[in-house]
């Protein structure tokens, strides 16, 4: 079967370098997501591997290419999982972008999930999970109304509050995101936007991608902040195209609220 791999990555995180080592007579590449050139490849007997060279940060996205080609090929999402000094360190000002594009893009990469975006997830660069920890170092207070507890206070109290070893490890993953996310609207009160994707990133840059449990508690840590947002229970019934794992939840303060969500 032909293979279709998507690159996932900020820009200066080494997807190029990586693919063009890996062009032969039967590899091809695109540089964005074109839906008629995927067809081109699924047409072309002389191609077995493809690969879409761009960023491809969001799920939407690559689902869109994902639901197109599901039966007809593999699709594996290729990550190429940076911490943010390298990246700003590659940037490079010839590619139109600036640095707080770059910032920008690190916090809005959002995980894969293979049955959505993707049949495999593979890790070229974010196997060593320590090159992120000086992201969240220190004790941050969160500056925010809902929030009297710091950051790391929050966390450890989430997990003493959480009744299994598998919440416990997504307690201690939630919300690392929120140091480097964290933005002022106001002089006393900080948000945290697309923290849950940060959050994510590290985890998936921290767990093997073939263990279904650590793949379901990556998907409850890129949704946790979906939940409290806008899913109700009977919303979460309609989301099985996002192929959610068998039970959501929220973090807070005073403990661990379950949500179960039945497939």
């Amino acid at each position: 079967m032909k293979k279709i791999y998507i690159c996932i990555g900020v820009n200066g995180s080494g997807k190029t370098t990586y693919v063009e080592k890996q062009l032969n007579n039967e590899t091809m590449s695109i540089s964005e997501l074109n839906i008629q050139e995927v067809k081109k490849f699924l047409d072309d007997d002389t191609k077995s591997i493809l690969y879409i060279d761009s960023q491809n940060l969001k799920r939407r996205t690559r689902r869109g290419i994902y639901t197109c080609v599901q039966g007809k090929t593999e699709v594996i999402a290729l990550c190429f999982l940076q911490p943010l000094s390298i990246l700003i360190h590659n940037f490079d000002e010839n590619k139109g972008q600036t640095i707080s594009d770059v910032i920008e893009s690190y916090k809005t990469l959002q995980v894969p999930r293979i049955g959505v975006d993707c049949d495999k997830i593979k890790k070229v660069y974010g196997n060593n999970f320590n090159e992120f920890r000086h992201e969240f170092m220190g004790n941050l207070p969160h500056d925010n109304p809902n929030h009297k507890e710091s950051i790391n206070e929050h966390i450890l109290m989430c997990v003493q509050n959480s009744k299994t070893k598998q919440l416990k490890e997504i307690s201690k993953y939630h919300d690392l995101g929120k140091f480097i996310c964290k933005e002022f609207i106001s002089e006393h009160h900080a948000v945290y936007r697309n923290h849950d994707s940060v959050s994510a990133m590290y985890y998936l840059a921290k767990i093997d991608t073939t263990n279904q449990e650590k793949l379901d508690n990556l998907e409850v840590i890129y949704q946790h902040i979906s939940v409290i947002n806008d899913l109700t229970e009977k919303q979460l019934f309609s989301k099985t195209r996002w192929n959610i794992p068998s039970f959501l939840f929220t973090l807070s303060s005073s403990g661990v609220i379950i949500i179960l969500v039945e497939r």
